[in-house]
């Protein structure tokens, strides 16, 4: 009941985790914005503009507009579906049920509720849902052991020491455990713990330590890697564990391991934006002299021209007006088409990924699960895969 943790927060203090790219303020905004750091969907939105204005086009704003607000607006919804996902997923992760010891009394928590100092009951095969110091365990081989790899890699078992002896049960933990007084079995009087700040070395943890049980004396001792026990991580073959949270949410070494998103940007359409930059400056040499002949030329005589008077300008002015004419009238040498088919072979190919059967774990039958459709054609690029051991591509499994 008295347990305490001196760790400081450079977050919240909640363990509720958000690996969303946007919320719901900035989704709108923020998801135009990405969109218009595509070249293409910035150069039809130009286009547009001056489409827009009367002395350089004769079309209408609206058919300038209208495919350009269509393609942004699609891609927008389709990264709303994918957030949306991680939401999800998200709210499913901070949902998750946790046993937990709060005030000595058992309860059942969700995983976003689990604050630092909170003592987390964890069984075999449970997943730790926060940065825990490992206090006891009842353990089936004489060792503690955890599964890291999920977060490191690695697939042998990583033996962990107790604060606490091991096999002494959660009754030492709770004022009621086992229905007798707390002055008839050993009870711990308190623990403190003072961490430092969390870094993202998964090799690396230190804390000072003091508890007393019963009537004995204080005992005082430093902790290191081996008493801790990561958020992610699996038990394996150790049973009735109990931890004390030092860390949760955006501060534990899990999430503090994670970049931030970010918008990304496959190599085609990297290599695309190249293509379409020089596209463009080809069609400005071309417009310039197209602009200078037509000036030089003083063939303003067409009823376009005769309508916007454009004899009442000057030589530079008409020589803008021109240039600026012809774009839009030759803009379509990129086609605004190209960006529409390129997201919805991007959204097939998705689809093909999730629903073929060879992209299907035997073992658990999970399908694979496409994040997001921006980079997945990286997959075809692959040349070689470098590997520390063939264990780790074939599971050991020859």
């Amino acid at each position: 009941e008295n347990n305490v943790v001196t760790s400081p927060q450079t977050f919240d203090g909640s363990n509720r985790i958000s690996t969303t790219l946007y919320n719901k303020y900035n989704f709108l905004p923020l998801s135009i914005l990405n969109q218009l750091t595509k070249f293409t969907n910035l150069y039809f939105v130009v286009i547009a503009i001056l489409a827009s204005i009367p002395v350089i086009s004769p079309l209408s704003p609206y058919s300038a507009f209208l495919p350009v607000i269509f393609v942004i607006m699609f891609s927008v919804c389709f990264d709303l579906y994918e957030d949306f996902k991680r939401y999800l997923s998200d709210r499913a992760v901070n949902n998750l049920p946790v046993r937990a010891i709060r005030d000595g009394v058992p309860t059942e928590l969700k995983s976003e509720d689990v604050r630092v100092g909170d003592l987390l009951l964890l069984g075999e095969n449970d997943k730790a849902v926060a940065d825990v110091v490992l206090l006891t365990y009842r353990a089936v081989a004489g060792y503690g052991y955890v599964d890291t790899s999920s977060l490191d890699g690695e697939k042998s078992l990583k033996p962990k020491i107790s604060v606490l002896s091991s096999n002494i049960g959660t009754e030492l933990f709770t004022s009621k455990g086992n229905g007798m007084r707390p002055d008839e079995q050993d009870a711990l009087q308190y623990i403190k713990l003072s961490v430092k700040e969390n870094t993202d070395n998964l090799s690396n943890f230190e804390a000072g330590c003091a508890y007393k049980i019963s009537s004995e004396a204080e005992n005082r001792l430093r902790l290191d890697i081996n008493n801790f026990i990561p958020r992610s991580a699996n038990i394996r073959n150790t049973m009735d564990v109990v931890g004390l949270v030092v860390y949760v949410g955006h501060d534990t070494k899990l999430m503090r391991n994670m970049q931030k998103r970010i918008f990304k940007e496959s190599t085609v359409e990297i290599l695309m934006n190249r293509y379409i930059l020089k596209v463009i400056l080809l069609l400005v040499l071309m417009l310039l002299f197209i602009a200078i002949y037509a000036v030089a030329s003083k063939s303003a005589s067409r009823d376009f021209d005769a309508a916007i008077n454009i004899k009442k300008h000057s030589y530079g002015a008409q020589f803008f007006i021109k240039f600026f004419q012809y774009f839009v009238i030759m803009n379509t040498i990129l086609p605004i088409s190209l960006i529409v088919t390129l997201q919805l072979v991007k959204i097939v190919q998705k689809w093909g990924f999730e629903m073929q059967a060879i992209y299907r774990d035997a073992l658990t039958g999970k399908r694979a699960a496409v994040r997001t459709v921006n980079i997945h054609e990286e997959l075809g690029m692959l040349q070689y895969i470098l590997s520390d051991k063939t264990g780790t591509l074939t599971q050991n499994k020859m």
